[in-house]
């Protein structure tokens, strides 16, 4: 859900304080920096103007963002200054990023507490706009729940870290599609970072639970409003939601059909599963890279393909759940075949051994000793180390 933002800042100068009475009228200030259509550096611009000659005792500044789509700051001030510096984060959550603000400034040489409609005040000043520095999500980090790790309840808190001090409004996405698609509910928020409990963070509601046993995946950029562009969203982090697994149930040897969608590489696929896309990566080996070219990897791919694309699989788990990226880690099954065992078999991949997912190692190392022994595929093609 979208938040809305104002901010009206108001400031009048102590002593000033019996109703205010027309006096003559000043000439308006001259902006002078930052320039008009300039791009500043900091979320903390100081702005500059020249006073008229005329004795000016109070200053009205306005700075707007565009489209009026953020906070703004509306700002009368005694005596009447040559600059102000707008506060950064923290001591003002202001300016967003990558936008465009118009700012304008008039004087009062009035000697009591000038309103805003007070006769005295000069014209407004010419209306020139900054623009703000851009920022992106590649600044910030997964901080809890941990990447691949069990979230402790299905309404977990999810926190995120942030390098950039000039951050703190942000949209954050939450879903069990990996591309956040439309095939899988999506938890779509904005959240003041300083104002969440703990600092940048978002509640799962309780009225929208996670789904258990399901790995869920999240991305986090900072918001940009009003005419400027969306900014890069952070790494995309996951983790599990507590109860029975996603892969199968059971744990090890449990198994769930999926529609193969997509070949990826030579030891990858997407699939569908139950209208949820996931990156699957076969478990217990590892093919040659088509990109950027390896040995044998374009080969590996083409096979891949071959065997498993468009076709219903079967996916089995071992021990672990899934790598670091996200991807289901798997035995994939076309009927009573493991395409894993017949990629090695083959010549189009070998054997990586895991300490923890041992449930078809013996079976593997034998597909690739006898694949060595026959010189199929890379082993004939490529110049490999003897196995591990």
């Amino acid at each position: 859900m979208k938040q809305a933002i104002l901010a009206v800042l108001t400031l009048l100068v102590a002593g000033l304080s019996a109703p205010s009475h027309a006096f003559s009228r000043s000439e308006p200030p001259q902006l002078q920096s930052p320039g008009n259509g300039a791009q500043v550096a900091t979320f903390g611009p100081i702005l500059v103007w020249a006073l008229p000659e005329s004795v000016v005792t109070q200053l009205h500044l306005q700075v707007n963002p565009a489209n009026n789509d953020g906070p703004g700051l509306d700002l009368i001030v005694s005596p009447a200054p040559a600059q102000f510096a707008l506060p950064a984060p923290p001591a003002w959550f202001g300016l967003l990023p990558d936008m465009g603000y118009t700012w304008r400034v008039r004087v009062s040489d009035a000697t009591t507490a000038a309103g805003a409609d007070d006769p005295s005040w000069s014209d407004w000043s010419d209306s020139w706009v900054f623009r703000t520095p851009a920022l992106s999500g590649t600044s910030i980090g997964g901080v809890s729940p941990q990447i691949g790790a069990v979230a402790g309840s299905l309404q977990p808190s999810i926190v995120w870290s942030d390098t950039s001090p000039s951050g703190w409004y942000y949209e954050i996405q939450l879903s069990k599609d990996p591309e956040f698609g439309p095939n899988a509910f999506l938890y779509a928020e904005l959240r003041h970072g300083a104002l969440t409990s703990p600092p940048r963070s978002y509640a799962v509601p309780s009225q929208f639970p996670l789904e258990p046993g399901l790995r869920y995946h999240w991305r986090v950029r900072p918001r940009v409003q009003g005419d400027g562009s969306p900014a890069a969203w952070s790494p995309v982090f996951n983790f599990m939601s507590p109860g029975a697994s996603a892969g199968g149930p059971g744990g090890p040897g449990g198994r769930a059909r999926a529609q193969v969608t997509a070949i990826l590489s030579g030891d990858s696929i997407e699939v569908n599963i139950n209208g949820l896309r996931q990156r699957v990566r076969y478990l217990g080996i590892t093919a040659p890279s088509a990109v950027p070219p390896e040995c044998f990897g374009a080969q590996a791919a083409a096979r891949n393909s071959e065997l498993v694309e468009g076709q219903l699989v079967d996916l089995e788990r071992d021990s672990t759940d899934a790598d670091a990226s996200g991807r289901l880690l798997r035995y994939v099954y076309l009927d009573a075949t493991m395409i894993n065992a017949q990629l090695v078999s083959e010549g189009f991949a070998r054997v990586v051994s895991s300490a923890s997912d041992t449930r078809n190692r013996d079976v593997l190392l034998q597909k690739e000793a006898e694949a060595r022994s026959a010189a199929r595929g890379l082993w004939a093609a490529c110049s490999l180390a003897a196995p591990q």
